[in-house]
């Protein structure tokens, strides 16, 4: 299973959503970028989202959580926690998302990789034996914005995400990516258009959560991301994303080695 958790909205405390379990992601992604968190990530644990209107134009929101990364059976586990605020803004028939974030990893540095024991997903790390150890810290600063509004009677989307790692000793520490999404396939008959270009270096965030096509998954990479979205039936749509990237192939720092990548998605709702 993907996802199993339990949803409680108490009533004595109006916009408070508590998720306990295995969740969707409980953080906003600008433009549902993938720069720290690819959309299949479905964190273990606690969190709690708040939402409130300060006004009539201007709404507050909050999330927070408390999550299990990796268990160690010899050691203390991996853990991840993590705070994020933003206001949205009404601005006369568009809307205006805007805030920052902070997540600390706990218990990371010097513990083997997370899944995959020999792969460090673009970041530094060391190793013993067969098996490869995280060098540094993760503590994430972010800082986001979307701005949605319509050219003529076509939706218009255009994000922009930035995140530093602040742990000690630190220097390949920043990522970035910036975006449009223009109109949206959602009734039969109707397509989409997205561009994005990201630039993330080794240790901006924890490479095996970030997302997994850009590059061929991890950090260390800048380049362009393409696609286009057809909807063919009412919960049907026909995709292809194209990433024209580079990485750092031979861990010299210079990022030389292209990686293309040409996908090709049929997604059906119910």
């Amino acid at each position: 299973l993907d996802r199993a958790y339990l949803q409680y909205e108490p009533v004595w405390a109006e916009g408070v959503t508590l998720l306990f379990g295995k969740m969707g992601n409980p953080f906003f992604k600008p433009g549902k970028s993938q720069l720290i968190w690819d959309d299949d990530v479905n964190p273990e644990g606690v969190a709690l989202q708040y939402e409130s209107s300060l006004n009539e134009c201007t709404d507050l929101f909050v999330n927070a959580a408390g999550l299990w990364v990796e268990e160690n059976s010899s050691d203390a586990d991996v853990s991840l926690w993590g705070v994020q605020g933003g206001l949205v803004h009404d601005l006369d028939g568009s809307k205006l998302t805007w805030g920052g974030s902070y997540f600390k990893y706990g218990n990371i540095q010097g513990e083997p990789t997370i899944f995959d024991p020999k792969d460090g997903f673009g970041n530094s790390v060391t190793t013993v034996g067969t098996d490869t150890f995280y060098m540094y810290d993760y503590e994430l600063v972010e800082g986001f914005a979307e701005y949605g509004t319509k050219l003529g009677d076509t939706p218009l989307t255009v994000y922009g995400d930035y995140v530093v790692n602040t742990a000690s000793g630190v220097s390949d520490d920043t990522g970035w990516a910036i975006g449009a999404k223009y109109n949206k396939a959602k009734s039969p008959g109707t397509w989409q258009l997205g561009y994005e270009y990201r630039d993330i270096e080794k240790d901006a965030t924890v490479g095996v959560f970030t997302d997994s096509d850009f590059v061929g998954g991890g950090t260390d990479g800048r380049g362009h991301k393409f696609s286009v979205a057809y909807a063919i039936a009412r919960n049907a749509t026909l995709g292809a994303t194209y990433f024209m990237t580079e990485r750092d192939a031979d861990g010299d720092g210079n990022r030389n080695d292209d990686y293309d990548r040409l996908q090709l998605d049929l997604k059906v709702k119910f």
